[in-house]
């Protein structure tokens, strides 16, 4: 079993839970929150900490663009940097994969996510994690594990 937790920092940070057994099913779990750094903090380590599994840990990077902009939220960088903590923490148990935004958003556009069946609707920010996440499994190192043109592709939305 491999388990896959893709995220997209932010204020609202976004995020994809994946699955991927046996079965030959890939489960998308994409969903969005708020959460504090000390929530996130503590929902990413519980991540981490799993042993029985191999867990890939998927992420945005945030990219200064050398111009100042009024109301520039740094958030971001603070949630990336509770995922470089625990990389330092559990490399190589777990692994990381740092993606730009572009290269996450590439290829899975709205239109190919609903051509797939996977397009979730109100969560903009777990949208783009979870093109993320495909991002990984299809052109990076995720395909190693899984071919995604191979499988099942299933979305499950988290209840509120």
């Amino acid at each position: 079993m491999h388990r896959i937790f893709a995220i997209d920092p932010g204020v609202t940070t976004g995020y994809c839970f994946a699955s991927f057994g046996e079965n030959g099913r890939l489960v998308l779990t994409p969903g969005e929150n708020r959460f504090s750094l000390d929530a996130f903090y503590i929902m990413l380590e519980s991540i981490c900490k799993v042993q029985d599994d191999n867990v890939h840990i998927i992420y945005e990077d945030f990219q200064y663009r050398n111009y100042a902009r009024m109301g520039l939220d740094l958030t971001p960088v603070k949630v990336i940097g509770i995922i470089e903590l625990m990389q330092e923490r559990y490399e190589p148990f777990v692994t990381f994969t740092k993606q730009s935004a572009a290269t996450g958003k590439a290829f899975y556009s709205d239109d190919r996510l609903k051509t797939l069946g996977i397009y979730p609707k109100g969560v903009k920010h777990g949208r783009d994690a979870m093109r993320h996440l495909l991002q990984w499994l299809n052109f990076g190192g995720g395909g190693q594990y899984i071919n995604v043109n191979e499988v099942q592709m299933e979305l499950a939305l988290e209840e509120s």
